[in-house]
């Protein structure tokens, strides 16, 4: 019955609705196997904007697993969320330093199109998106590339994609996203599931 069970859990977790996905992580707690808890919890975490200890599915629904296993939740989203605001104004600090007319502009230019696509951090549209949403809408930024600026200390930016830049770090912050199951009952080990 177990390693039916892990076949089950092989199947493809894109785009499953959170409800399934927190049965997923239920049945990953049970099984205990720690690649599929944490990829199961990594794709939660991308697709819930809301607490999960305001969760009304997820309340009714965890008993087999550790009551704070929403906290840990919460914690993981909180730190995620932290995480896109940080990748997502990277290029205004980068840029930002700068004194040229040209770096203010191209931050300018990206400011503006983050708010065109919905992810600028502190807007109302920003705060509603979750993972996949903020990844897709960074699809659609405008796809300006930093120019040369010759004698000015900006030009080591020079070529600087801001799409493919934003869009690669925010793939990056994908694979830190899950919760290591073992670390949440206080289990120690080597090799947690993101770094394997």
């Amino acid at each position: 019955m177990t390693d039916r069970g892990h076949i089950w859990l092989l199947q493809s977790l894109r785009g499953l609705p959170e409800e399934h996905l927190w049965k997923l992580l239920l049945f990953a707690y049970v099984l205990r196997p720690r690649k599929n808890g944490f990829e199961i919890s990594r794709r939660l975490l991308a697709t819930r904007v809301v607490r999960f200890r305001t969760w009304t599915f997820a309340l009714e629904n965890s008993i087999l697993m550790p009551d704070d296993i929403l906290d840990y939740l919460d914690e993981k989203r909180e730190e995620v969320g932290k995480s896109l605001q940080r990748v997502v104004m990277t290029p205004v600090f980068k840029f930002g330093q700068y004194e040229c007319r040209k770096s203010k502009d191209f931050v300018f230019d990206y400011l503006q199109s983050l708010n065109d696509v919905g992810i600028l951090p502190g807007s109302p549209r920003f705060e509603k998106k979750n993972y996949h949403q903020s990844l897709s809408a960074a699809n659609n930024i405008a796809r300006h590339v930093y120019a040369n600026h010759d004698g000015c200390a900006c030009a080591k930016h020079s070529g600087y994609k801001q799409r493919a830049e934003l869009v690669t770090q925010l793939e990056k912050c994908f694979e830190k996203m899950g919760l290591c199951l073992e670390c949440v009952e206080g289990v120690l080990y080597e090799g947690h599931p993101a770094h394997e």
